[in-house]
């Protein structure tokens, strides 16, 4: 298993807040429990206002901060040994450009990672044959032309995974008769949602950016 450095430091700094010990659970808990002690020892009733309020946030404060210390405590290092494995498996998808003579790319609403991305699908073996069971099934059509193709590798976070993964893509740009599409802007076929977008508001999108900003930039530089 080989896996880059900074692979390796991205995945260890993305979960060093789910890596703890039962010494720290252990501590926290003591604090807890002397805290509530100490509370309940104290006579409450003859304090001021002002101290009652006081200790009440204070007291709230400390349950957030014990409930964040507690959260995701339950990573374990079988998920660990996982997670360092997937940084090192090399996951391959195929891609599909579509631009239309405005110039705009149609990308689809993926509800994992919840933005609009490249139409895709996992990389076979006989993947050009795959690629046109993928084109009949999620858009009707079987009469297309292959303009161009282009590979590359990124190495990104996944945000349906919650950590990075190396893909291989294959870019396919594909054309065909756009006239067998819906003529809207935003349309659904077989459950999905597309959407024609500008590269300029592609790139002006916060969210696409963020989460596909190594494919945009390819796709920008190539197609």
């Amino acid at each position: 298993m080989e896996i880059e450095e900074k692979d390796l430091q991205y995945l260890l700094e993305n979960k060093k807040h789910h890596i703890k010990t039962k010494d720290t659970l252990i501590q926290n808990l003591i604090c807890l429990i002397g805290f509530l002690l100490s509370l309940l020892l104290a006579n409450f009733t003859d304090l001021s206002l002002t101290k009652k309020i006081a200790i009440i946030t204070l007291g709230v404060i400390y349950f957030i901060i014990f409930g964040l210390s507690v959260y995701g405590s339950n990573y374990s290092v079988e998920a660990l040994l996982h997670d360092i494995c997937s940084c090192s498996k090399v996951h391959p998808f195929s891609l599909i450009v579509i631009k239309n003579k405005k110039g705009e790319y149609l990308l689809k609403k993926d509800n994992r990672w919840k933005t609009y991305l490249f139409p895709y699908k996992r990389t076979h073996v006989n993947d050009l044959e795959d690629l046109k069971n993928f084109m009949a099934s999620a858009f009707g059509v079987n009469d297309f032309n292959i303009v161009k193709t282009e590979k590359t590798s990124i190495s990104k976070h996944s945000v349906s995974a919650q950590t990075i993964k190396t893909y291989e893509h294959t870019f396919y740009k594909i054309d065909f008769d756009f006239n067998l599409l819906p003529e809207k802007n935003k349309f659904k076929i077989n459950k999905s949602i597309y959407k024609w977008f500008t590269i300029d508001e592609i790139k002006a999108n916060k969210d696409m950016i963020s989460k596909n900003k190594e494919t945009i930039d390819f796709v920008e530089a190539n197609f």
